[in-house]
């Protein structure tokens, strides 16, 4: 089995000068704003998916509470997933220790599959119409 290279193993691989790093720190810093952009328009977007279908009720039908469904699961996506890898790349270490990238992982995979389904769903709803 092989091993793992000693900066994996670190909490932080920015310690000293001798530290190995994966990518130079402009490129956690770099990676972070970009992953941002993404988050923020992520969460606009979504957030305004729910908002406009919940105050508009000729709007409220079967397909597009499909399309609700995935805004809210997205969402969640962008929320337990995304902002978090963004604070993890901008300080270059994850900071949330084994329980938080556990409930992580657990949040990420629980909206992702409520995503498949929700867009399961919708496609049958799409082929009775």
């Amino acid at each position: 089995m092989a091993s793992f290279p000693e900066f994996l193993n670190d909490s932080s691989i920015h310690d000293g000068p001798g530290s190995k790093v994966p990518l130079p720190w402009a490129g956690f810093i770099t990676l972070s704003l970009l992953m941002a952009v993404f988050s923020i328009t992520a969460v606009v977007l979504n957030a305004t998916v729910i908002v406009v279908t919940l105050r508009h009720k000729q709007l409220r039908q079967p397909l597009n509470f499909a399309l609700v469904n995935l805004a809210v699961a997205d969402l969640g996506i962008t929320l337990t997933g995304s902002v978090p890898s963004v604070v993890t790349n901008a300080l270059g270490y994850y900071i949330m220790g084994r329980v938080g990238c556990v409930l992580e992982g657990f949040c990420v995979a629980l909206f992702g599959k409520s995503v498949l389904v929700s867009f399961q769903h919708k496609i049958m709803i799409l082929d009775c119409i």
